[in-house]
């Protein structure tokens, strides 16, 4: 009990030890009489207002002694309850700006993680359609995002240079083409002048021979 005892209750505490004490000692020499004289004697020892004021003031002691701890044990109780739901209550806020923190960090995640890798997506996607009048998502960030997002618009310039020339070369190959019917015609035009020349002299040639026939 020494232990659980708080300072202002040592002395009562004391007492009623010594009270104990007392009522041992009584009562062991009650038992040696008993035991080592005569029945008379313990009884004479025992039944006397010394004897009966020290029982009485035991039990006293006693009752008050346990009325103490029955009003400490339910002080205690009390302010046990009183903790735990102090506890709870901590912990409940502690659990809701637990769940706060997570949701905000998910918001952040969203915000400057997922949304971003969402939008360079569907950029990829538009050049690999082929849509390179759309503009890429996060050129003007300056993150790993952003480095990304160089990165892809240098590739949708290399994609629209090479556009560009393939409509050049395309063009170009068109006017050769007409250049080369140009001068297909014009060699047919040309051939067909000169055979026409042929002809004519062929004929006036022929002519000629006739009339020299005829002369003959």
């Amino acid at each position: 009990w020494d232990e659980t005892v708080v300072g202002e209750n040592r002395e009562g505490l004391a007492d009623t030890k010594a009270t104990i004490a007392e009522f041992i000692k009584f009562r062991t020499e009650l038992v040696r009489l008993a035991r080592e004289e005569t029945l008379s004697a313990a009884r004479a020892f025992g039944d006397n207002d010394a004897n009966r004021a020290n029982r009485k003031s035991l039990n006293d002691k006693l009752r008050g002694l346990s009325a103490h701890y029955e009003t400490y044990v339910e002080t205690t109780s009390v302010a046990s309850e009183a903790a735990r739901q102090a506890t709870l209550r901590t912990l409940a806020w502690t659990s809701a700006i637990s769940i706060l923190t997570l949701l905000a960090g998910i918001w952040l995640v969203i915000q400057h993680l997922t949304r971003p890798i969402e939008g360079m997506k569907l950029s990829i996607l538009d050049l690999a359609a082929g849509h390179t009048d759309r503009e890429i998502y996060g050129t003007d960030r300056k993150d790993e995002i952003g480095e990304i997002a160089g990165a892809v618009l240098v590739f949708k310039q290399n994609i629209i240079e090479a556009e560009r020339l393939r409509a050049e070369q395309a063009e170009s190959e068109k006017r050769i083409a007409a250049q080369r019917r140009a001068d297909m015609m014009d060699l047919a035009n040309r051939f067909q002048e000169s055979v026409g020349r042929v002809v004519d002299t062929v004929s006036a040639a022929s002519s000629q021979l006739e009339a020299a026939a005829g002369q003959l």
